[in-house]
């Protein structure tokens, strides 16, 4: 007799993708859940890295020049205008400044080359010919709420950088320009003619300007660009070229600026590599977690059919082929959704500028998706391959037997620990896929909270001062003692200042340049280290972090004692190893000459402002009788601060050498920063919990599917439909405390361990471990009311058909 020959043993791929498609197409609700699954993965993945690398990019490329020369003279831009090494050659020249709720609006003269290396564009309009000609940011006028067009007359003022006076004119309005990364920033440009500009060199010819820089009215700032003969240099030979060429021209050191980014290129540092392989492995774990579950129960569940197949003949090669096939099938689909969905939201964000490298990160992104979904199909291909007919037909998830030796009360709560039970493995799968996203949230809320945001403002503020005068100037340490010399903060000065309404302290901060005799400490050029040691004041040691050795004893310090930073020590390029007792020689500029002076280490605390050396004011009077004052921290009640903010303007306003600081428009800032990273964070966080929730969805719905029988024999032996709604919810709520718990304990140990990290570790003080209950009562909140409102959706859905339609069926 021959044997049947099944089709199976030929060539059953079409069979197998028949069979695949089917089933993909009968079991919509899986088909859904893995479609979303995968086309936010691909999506998330892909535009994650595309905003960073565009970030990155545009960075790069925003400033399309090699160099800045600042202060230029007229006679020193016609040598940079002839240098043969330059292909181009353009000038800048910066007017000054207003600010308002809409943004920064700056005032300047750019050439058309300028224009074109910084990314400034005209949308309309001509280039400004006149003295009275202006090009204006459309999106200021847009923001601002004003619909002057082409043609119309603008009224514009703004605070002159060099006089401090204030300036306010008629301007015609010749064209529109767009700057779009300034613009992200809140900065808007303002360009006047070089008609404007020769007319304010006439105007400033005889006023006064700032003593300690050199920027005067008739300087430009030169902006340059190398030929193509310097495209085989490395960077670094580059760097050297640029700033021979200005030294070599008559430009001061500190004057030439190199643009790093444009020069370097795309750069990543290690950190952000870290933190984008780790996000990369964490999405695609989770994702992959998913996927892995939702196959899992699908598989388990339909366990009764592929052992039909199998008894029929399909071999385990085939069923792990039916498997994969329905991988492919959904990749096909999908990722390319999520790669165009990234795309699109790279386009819009970057005005299609970087199309070629985000299509190159999109298929990146697919591609580890796909792996991520071959990697998630291996387990439940191996359940299939593994099990026999039989085994199959009796196949049932492990369970503990302890209980079915013991009787029961039957009640709807009983009911739904027995379903927790019995179901135990896929329930584990959506309790760890809810605890990963939860742990996230909660730690990162956790230690976003422990931020303390006024301490790290003491970075900029270290007295924690509502105003902070400063002496304009363009390079501290060529300035500073010339600045000693000739101090604008005058006794007469200070005296004004703290005359002001309002006003209620006013204290000194005094500096002075030093070189490191002893112990040996070299800069990278070989030299002995240069710093400055800062004076110390009682205000200063209340604002200490934490003291590392010693004491910071204002009053004891004496003339020849020094208190060292251990926040710079961290942070130095420079290895040091101080101890209390040691002893430090410094080689003093005095402004007259040189002076040595030894110094007994009294102690070493963190300070959150940037100094690293600290001495008592006497000290600093002692080597010198020069005024060393750098800035000044001006103290008043909050009720007060806007009054006394326009006083003291006024005052800064009168003195060219002078600027103004204000600590409530920093700390805006820094707030709005980290609001915008929060916001980012917890976008990636809740992306991962939608993975969880759909899991959970899955496993509920499927749960429904195929316990309708039994939820029809319950109501049919007795259980009211309250009952049952009450046995579902108690079931889910079973999943959601579990996840709830897990993610706190985990949450609240990570969020630990992050702070723990950037306070001790990496010596960020203004980090400080703090928990609250917000992050924790709102994600159980989120997670519990989701899970109660599919519960009470599968309720209503068992309920649309009558109980013997749902009896009579499969």
């Amino acid at each position: 007799m021959t044997g049947m020959t099944w089709p199976f043993e030929n060539d059953t791929n079409f069979f197998v993708k028949k069979i695949a498609k089917a089933d993909l197409k009968s079991h919509k609700m899986k088909t859904v859940l893995l479609s979303i699954i995968i086309i936010l993965s691909t999506f998330l993945m892909a535009v994650v890295f595309i905003v960073f690398l565009n970030d990155a990019l545009d960075r790069a490329n925003s400033s399309a020049y090699h160099a800045m020369y600042q202060a230029v003279s007229p006679e020193t831009i016609a040598i940079l205008e002839t240098e043969p090494q330059f292909d181009k050659v353009g000038f800048y020249k910066y007017f000054g400044s207003s600010t308002t709720e809409s943004g920064r609006a700056n005032y300047a003269y750019m050439d058309k080359m300028v224009m074109d290396a910084t990314g400034c564009h005209i949308l309309g309009g001509t280039f400004p010919q006149k003295e009275n000609e202006v090009l204006v940011s459309k999106q200021y006028l847009k923001i601002s709420g004003q619909s002057h067009q082409i043609g119309d007359m603008i009224t514009l003022s703004y605070i002159d950088s060099l006089t401090h006076r204030p300036v306010t004119r008629d301007f015609n309005i010749c064209g529109l320009i767009e700057n779009a990364e300034q613009e992200k920033a809140k900065q808007y440009d303002f360009l006047f003619s070089d008609a404007y500009r020769l007319s304010v060199i006439q105007e400033n010819a005889d006023v006064e300007t700032s003593h300690f820089t050199d920027q005067r009215p008739d300087t430009l700032d030169v902006v340059v660009c190398l030929n193509t003969a310097s495209s085989s240099m490395t960077a670094e030979e580059t760097l050297e070229l640029l700033k021979a060429i200005g030294t070599s021209a008559g430009v001061s050191d500190y004057n030439v600026i190199l643009n790093y980014d444009y020069i370097e290129g795309v750069k990543f540092e290690p950190t952000q590599i870290f933190l984008f392989a780790s996000f990369a492995l964490l999405l695609m774990f989770a994702s992959s977690f998913a996927i892995y579950s939702i196959f899992y129960i699908s598989v388990t569940d339909s366990i009764h059919t592929f052992a039909q197949l199998k008894s029929l003949g399909t071999t385990g090669t085939q069923l792990k082929a039916f498997l994969r096939v329905q991988g492919n099938i959904l990749a096909i689909r999908c990722i390319p959704v999520g790669m165009l969905l990234a795309l699109f939201i790279g386009m819009l964000l970057s005005s299609g500028t970087w199309i070629l490298e985000d299509m190159v990160i999109a298929l990146a992104s697919g591609l580890l998706i796909k792996c991520v979904i071959s990697l998630s199909l291996q387990k439940p291909s191996k359940i299939l391959a593994k099990i026999s007919p039989i085994e199959a037909m009796k196949y049932v998830e492990a369970r503990d037997q302890k209980y079915h030796k013991t009787l029961h009360k039957i009640t709807p709560k009983s009911l739904a620990e027995n379903s927790l039970r019995v179901n135990k493995k896929k329930n584990r799968m959506s309790i760890i896929s809810l605890s990963i996203s939860g742990t996230l949230i909660i730690a990162m809320a956790l230690f976003i909270g422990s931020i303390n945001l006024k301490t790290m403002m003491l970075q900029t503020y270290p007295l924690n001062e509502n105003f902070m005068i400063g002496v304009s100037l363009d390079n501290f340490y060529e300035r500073l003692p010339q600045i000693a010399k000739d101090n604008p903060f005058t006794d007469d000065l200070l005296r004004e200042v703290t005359h002001i309404a309002g006003v209620e302290k006013v204290i000194k901060d005094e500096s002075i340049i030093v070189r490191v005799k002893a112990p040996i400490l070299t800069d990278s050029d070989g030299e002995p280290m240069r710093e400055v040691i800062n004076s110390i004041s009682p205000e200063l040691i209340e604002n200490v972090g934490e003291i590392v050795d010693g004491n910071v004893d204002y009053t004891t310090l004496g003339t020849d004692g020094v208190i060292l930073n251990q926040f710079r020590i961290d942070r130095s390029n420079v290895p040091m190893d101080f101890s209390v007792g040691d002893k430090i020689t410094f080689e003093i500029n005095t402004g007259d000459g040189v002076t040595e002076k030894e110094f007994s280490v009294k102690g070493i605390a963190y300070f959150q402002d940037v100094g690293l050396f600290y001495v008592s004011p006497d000290t600093i009077h002692e080597v010198s009788s020069y005024n060393w004052t750098t800035h000044i921290s001006v103290f008043c009640a909050h009720d007060n601060e806007r009054a006394v903010q326009n006083s003291l303007q006024e005052l800064v306003n009168r003195n060219t050498n002078l600027t103004l600081k204000v600590y409530l428009d920093d700390f805006s800032m820094i707030e709005n920063w980290m609001n915008a990273i929060m916001g980012s964070v917890y976008g990636v966080c809740l992306f991962l919990f939608l993975f969880g929730i759909l899991n959970m969805v899955n496993i509920l719905i499927t749960s429904m599917i195929v316990r309708k029988q039994e939820f029809a024999l319950l109501q049919a032996v007795g259980m009211s439909g309250k009952q049952l709604r009450s046995m579902l919810y108690q079931e889910g709520l079973g999943i959601s405390l579990k996840s709830l718990l897990v993610s706190v304990i985990l949450g609240v140990v990570c969020g630990y361990g992050l702070s723990y990290l950037g306070r001790d570790i990496l010596s960020f003080k203004f980090i400080s471990f703090h928990f609250s209950v917000f992050p924790v009562l709102l994600f159980g909140l989120l997670m519990i009311g989701l899970q109660m409102a599919i519960s009470y959706s599968i309720c209503k859905t068992i309920e649309k058909k009558t109980l013997t339609e749902r009896l009579r069926s499969e």
